[in-house]
């Protein structure tokens, strides 16, 4: 889900500002999506560090992360837990700085997670998964790109959102058959969003993804 990137980086610097300093890091989301629906969200964080300038600072921050991704309890692995996640791991990749972690939350439908992503930013829309015969659609409507008023900006969901262009869906059996909204790799079998970066005026989006199922899935 792409959420506009004005409140991403409003959110981003209200958090900053608040604690002093930011833990800078690369992000990457693949979504393993199965032919049923179901869903196992993988997210790697890498070159994790802090940016404050007091070393101090930097080792408190820097541990402070480190300690609750290796109890599976640092922000992504809430935020998954937060939309439902059935199960969530979390490895350490490397306990050295640049530090990076692993983690993995499993979903009985891609329906769920989407879902609870529009309750919980208080966006107007709608997301479902339907089956026609041997094709799977799963169609995300959003009605306002604006989050709510009352979002909270120190919610888990945040870490998910900023890297929300770094989103890649992989698809475990058979083949995308149509798309909206993403764009699709040369087997088909990948997918990655695509919404126009220069679109802000748009207040309806729809995300949409269809997929057949191979024989014997």
């Amino acid at each position: 889900m792409r959420i506009r990137s004005r409140f991403i980086a409003l959110t981003t610097l209200i958090a900053c500002l608040a604690l002093g300093g930011c833990l800078r890091k690369e992000t990457t989301h693949t979504l393993y999506l199965d032919p049923d629906g179901s869903l196992h969200w993988s997210v790697l964080e890498r070159d994790v560090r802090s940016d404050e300038k007091d070393l101090a600072d930097r080792i408190a921050e820097e541990q402070e992360w480190l300690q609750a991704a290796s109890a599976g309890a640092h922000p992504v692995a809430e935020a998954l837990r937060l939309l439902g996640a059935r199960r969530v791991d979390a490895h350490m990749v490397r306990s050295e700085r640049p530090y990076a972690a692993w983690t993995e939350g499993w979903f009985s439908t891609l329906e769920q997670p989407a879902r609870r992503f529009l309750e919980e930013l208080q966006l107007s829309g709608d997301a479902r998964l339907t089956v026609d015969g041997e094709t799977t659609t799963f169609r995300l409507q959003l009605d306002s790109t604006e989050p709510g008023s009352g979002v909270d900006e120190e919610s888990p969901l945040i870490a998910l959102i900023e890297d929300a262009e770094h989103y890649r869906v992989v698809l475990t059996s058979g083949r995308f058959v149509e798309a909206e909204g993403f764009e699709l790799d040369d087997a088909d079998t990948v997918a990655v969003l695509a919404w126009p970066q220069e679109d802000d005026s748009a207040s309806r989006r729809t995300l949409s993804l269809s997929w057949a199922r191979e024989a014997g899935d």
